[in-house]
């Protein structure tokens, strides 16, 4: 799945002009099928790391190695490409839902750059919309409408309705209450249990944490702490197989 060596990213401070790493010489594995939670204080490189994994930044030096194709080196068309069939990735907050559409609309738009059928995709997005939860009179709603733990619900089926190989969630449960809390961890209790999806979380959040078969802790941009919860077996594959090399569909003219 992946693999990260020597992952480094650097920024220019707007305050001084000085170099500020938010990643410094991060090493990883991920396995296929595994559920990896990155906890670490405010500051510490967990969203960035979340960035890095999907392609929406690269690092300033290492290698991102997704099913054997480095993220760092790509083409922007292939790694768009990688991002729009491989990764899903949902924002802690609903941000990346997008304004002005309901529901199903805006978990149904994901599948569009996958050329499917319009009947296809609304078929999906209600599957997807199931599986996390969110009742079938909401499908219609705007997605302004709804509170915050539904959004992060539908966030997530946005993120999940391709089948995407990986899962990025950056601090899904922060900011909501008790119990719309709870039935975001119970949605990610169940992608491990049950699905053995692949995912990779960042996260403040105990409750989340204790659910996940792996825990990384990240300290100023380092891994300092990677522990296998007890009881937690291997990773199983999630459906793809783990040799399979990640391909954006113009890698002929790449090559």
């Amino acid at each position: 799945m992946y693999h990260l060596d020597g992952v480094t990213k650097c920024y220019r401070s707007a305050r001084d002009g000085g170099v500020v790493r938010a990643l410094d010489g991060v090493g990883l594995f991920v396995e296929d099928g595994d559920g990896l939670v990155v906890r670490g204080p405010a500051g510490a490189g967990k969203s960035t790391l979340l960035r890095i994994l999907g392609g929406l930044e690269r690092p300033t030096r290492g290698s991102v190695v997704l099913n054997g194709t480095d993220l760092a080196t790509v083409t922007e068309c292939r790694l768009a490409r990688i991002r729009a069939e491989s990764v899903g990735i949902a924002l802690g907050t609903g941000g990346d839902l997008p304004p002005g559409l309901t529901v199903r609309q805006s978990v149904a738009g994901a599948l569009v750059p996958l050329g499917l059928r319009p009947a296809d995709c609304r078929e999906l997005a209600d599957r997807a919309l199931a599986e996390v939860g969110v009742p079938d009179e909401q499908l219609t709603w705007p997605t302004h409408e709804l509170d915050a733990g539904s959004q992060r619900l539908v966030a997530l089926a946005r993120a999940l309705v391709k089948r995407p190989s990986v899962l990025l969630a950056d601090q899904p449960t922060a900011g909501l209450p008790a119990g719309a809390r709870a039935c975001v961890v119970a949605v990610f209790a169940r992608l491990w249990s049950e699905r053995r999806l692949s995912c990779v979380v960042a996260t403040e959040d105990d409750a989340l944490a204790r659910h996940a078969p792996r825990l990384a802790t990240l300290s100023r941009g380092r891994v300092t702490a990677l522990t296998r919860r007890r009881g937690a077996g291997p990773a199983v594959p999630s459906g793809r197989p783990a040799t399979r090399p990640v391909q954006g569909r113009d890698d002929r003219r790449d090559e």
